[in-house]
């Protein structure tokens, strides 16, 4: 019973989707950067605070976690290892219930976050917590 509307800010003259129009927010990666200086990755941020201020739910993978992360005043740096390629995450939360304990995954990342305080980790890989 919901709309799906699918933005690629990155490409598309940083549209976006209005806090009003959005129920659950999910965001994905890319070869971006919380740290790059585009306008649409600040005006992201802006609609990711306005969304937790209205106890709205997010998912942030990769790029996206690390988005929502410094959305709320945490830290996006740059990783001790590098991984890129196809590796194992392995589970670390059993709240969305049925997960598998381990996924194949492909990684690209170069940066790490910490996890703010009323966020969950879901998955970790053998290398890299966050």
């Amino acid at each position: 019973g919901h709309d799906l509307y699918i933005y690629h800010p990155y490409f598309y003259n940083g549209v976006l989707p209005s806090a009003e129009e959005t129920d659950l927010l999910i965001i994905l990666g890319g070869p971006m950067s919380p740290n790059d200086t585009d306008d649409w990755i600040f005006k992201e941020r802006e609609l990711i605070r306005e969304l937790l201020k209205d106890n709205k739910p997010m998912f942030g993978a990769c790029y996206g976690a690390q988005q929502i992360t410094k959305a709320i005043g945490y830290t996006v740096s740059k990783s001790p290892v590098k991984e890129v390629g196809w590796d194992k995450v392995y589970i670390e939360s059993d709240t969305i219930p049925d997960l598998p304990k381990e996924l194949m995954v492909l990684h690209w990342h170069e940066e790490t976050f910490q996890i703010p305080k009323n966020a969950e980790l879901l998955f970790s890989s053998e290398y890299l917590t966050n």
